[in-house]
């Protein structure tokens, strides 16, 4: 039975009878359809309550399940052991072996048709037998992630040599593959297996890379490294890409369901017109914002995407670009995560431009807005991630919480006391809070802290509580506090008063281990015996 279908009328009448007399959670597919929201730790702790859940947790566990051969000695195992063993969905190879070897033959006509995910790192392949590889054994295939080797040389060669899509036959070419929707490429540069020597110059268009993504037309999800490869003359590797993908003289390559782009790439004025000019349907794009970049050329792109935009990840390089050039910022409607890295300037764009955003990242920015500035207000903002070394960190969240007062998530990093009394008083609707920094128990509970060290001989805590404090949030559900300074006081005089709780975690070096919701009834216990008293 495929539990992953939906149960058409015929079917509930067919088994209702079977099921009438069990409890709901060991239906199988009441159960599978639970199962779904738990994690892989959860699901392997799952297993051991009945027979029923094992089943449908072990389905799941094994569509979650990686096989990882770090060597040609556990892929000889692997085949050997077959009786114990069962094929899983996703495998990486990751020794250094060639493709062509035996045991990797032998591995691939075993179980080539049922892999869906597949990782090639390390191992050594050359385009012919990968395309062989994929075209006649992992029809299945859904994710592929390659380590790419560019020659220096001369152009590498994916396609057999001879063919192309007039002469192939269908059943070779290109759409032989049509399943595959995400391919992560991993540069290697001249020397296979290290990644940054350059390679010579005229290594701008490498036959490979052209004929990959020509041989497959479905992809919707594109990666690339994010750590800056340099090729010659001040060029790296995303944008290599980017320059293949977007090319004028490349029609044939139109990648018409391309989604998403996970491409740090350098584009000036004439990429971001080249990759306007490809329309395609990008629902998530990152791009790198330099001083050859305009904010003209910007504007038109993303006005391009209005559409289908819903992420927009900018890093800011340099320095060297104009805030002034970005205050004409084009209104992007279903843009619903914005994460600006390094910037520095207003936010007023995202209050006028963005009216169905939801999450907002930043990280490592300085915002021009002055605290006695009027500030505009964007209550649509759901979830505010904060991170990085902001300059002058408590002006600029005071400033954010007036900005998006109707916060439900919020992470920030390198937080002290005063922060977190700001968090406290302006957004009283948070359901989700993650810090990290150095604050204290004063911090959190609001109490000063020689104050609190005596606590029990205080008979009314609420009236030497003189900041706010953690209590005030209502409605938190989930709240992750990390800070070194932490004792348990700040458990017992704030975080208990937060009745929504749901999930909590406290990590500091005062704290014996990270105190989770199965252990805040022992440190009420342990605190209380050693003190003598009864709460």
């Amino acid at each position: 039975m495929d539990h992953n279908s939906e149960f058409s009328a015929e079917y509930w009448e067919e088994n209702s009878l079977l099921y009438s007399g069990l409890n709901p959670l060991q239906i199988p597919h009441i159960v599978q359809s639970i199962f779904q929201e738990f994690s892989y730790s959860e699901l392997k702790t799952l297993r051991l309550v009945c027979r029923c859940w094992e089943y449908e947790a072990s389905l799941l566990l094994r569509n979650r399940t990686q096989v990882r051969f770090p060597s040609e000695k556990h892929i000889k195992e692997y085949l050997t052991h077959l009786s114990s063993n069962y094929c899983c969905e996703s495998y990486e190879l990751n020794c250094d072996i060639p493709l062509n070897s035996p045991s990797a033959r032998e591995f691939f006509h075993l179980f080539g048709s049922d892999i869906t995910f597949l990782k090639l790192h390390q191992i050594t392949w050359t385009g012919p037998e990968l395309w062989e590889l994929l075209a006649g054994q992992m029809e299945n295939l859904k994710e592929l992630s390659i380590r790419i080797h560019i020659p220096s040389s001369r152009h590498g060669h994916f396609i057999p040599q001879g063919l192309s899509p007039e002469e192939a036959p269908p059943s070779l070419y290109p759409n032989n593959l049509p399943k595959l929707r995400w391919l992560k490429l991993n540069f290697t540069i001249e020397r296979q297996l290290k990644a940054t020597p350059p390679p010579s110059m005229d290594v701008t268009h490498p036959q490979i890379l052209f004929e990959i993504f020509q041989a497959f037309p479905n992809i919707e999800e594109l990666t690339c490294p994010n750590w800056p490869v340099i090729i010659p003359p001040k060029m790296n590797v995303s944008s290599l890409v980017f320059n293949i993908i977007t090319n004028p003289e490349t029609p044939q390559l139109k990648l018409q369901r391309l989604s998403k782009m996970h491409i740090n790439a350098n584009l000036n004025d004439i990429g971001l017109f080249q990759l306007m000019n490809k329309n395609f349907p990008l629902q998530e794009l990152r791009l790198e914002v330099h001083p050859d970049m305009k904010g003209y050329a910007l504007y038109f792109l993303l006005q391009s995407l209005d559409k289908t935009l819903k992420t927009l990840i900018l890093t800011f390089r340099c320095g060297g670009y104009d805030e002034r050039d970005f205050d004409d910022f084009p209104i992007l409607r279903n843009l619903r995560y914005l994460a600006l890295h390094q910037y520095y300037g207003p936010l007023d764009f995202v209050l006028k431009c963005l009216p169905g955003l939801k999450t907002l990242l930043l990280n490592d920015i300085i915002m021009e807005n002055g605290i006695h500035k009027p500030i505009r207000q964007h209550t649509g903002v759901e979830e505010l991630i904060f991170e990085g070394r902001n300059f002058n960190a408590l002006a600029q969240l005071y400033i954010l919480s007036k900005m998006f007062p109707n916060l439900k998530k919020l992470r920030v990093e390198n937080v002290d006391d005063t922060m977190l009394r700001v968090i406290f008083m302006k957004l009283p609707l948070l359901e989700v809070l993650y810090c990290d920094g150095n604050f204290t128990d004063e911090g959190v509970s609001g109490i000063p802290a020689d104050i609190a060290q005596n606590i029990f001989e205080v008979e009314d805590v609420e009236s030497v509580r003189i900041y706010p404090y953690i209590g005030r949030l209502k409605y938190l559900r989930r709240l992750v506090l990390s800070s070194n300074s932490l004792t348990y006081l700040a458990v017992l005089l704030g975080v208990n008063d937060c009745k929504s709780l749901k999930v909590k975690r406290i990590s500091s070096a005062k704290i014996l281990r990270p105190l989770t919701n199965s252990s805040s009834s022992m440190v009420h216990q342990a605190h209380n015996f050693e003190h003598g008293l009864l709460l």
